[in-house]
């Protein structure tokens, strides 16, 4: 399964993509929840499965001029696997 967040992350880390400082903070603040994730006491955790719903159901909707599906951009990625990636734990949950 492709991190879409992650592969980002790693363009950026190497220098194949220049961000603004927004998204360098946003990059940080996604490393850090990661971290803070692991303990039972953040509420929240990250799933690359629904990161993967989301990118294949975007990149399937027809651009509206072609009627071509999306070829979405390693930005437009990011930002949609960072929305619908994070997700709230229960207690049914167990970190994956």
């Amino acid at each position: 399964m492709i991190d879409y967040v992650q592969t980002y992350i790693d363009s950026v880390e190497r220098g194949e993509i220049i961000v603004s400082d927004k998204i360098k903070k946003a990059i940080n603040r996604h490393k850090r929840d990661l971290l803070k994730s692991e303990s039972d006491e953040f509420g929240f955790y990250y799933s690359v499965k629904h990161t993967q719903n989301i990118i294949k159901f975007v990149s399937m909707l027809p651009d509206p001029k072609t009627g071509k599906p999306n070829t979405l951009a390693k930005f437009q990625m990011f930002i949609l696997a960072q929305l619908w990636g994070w997700r709230k734990k229960n207690r049914q949950h167990s970190t994956v």
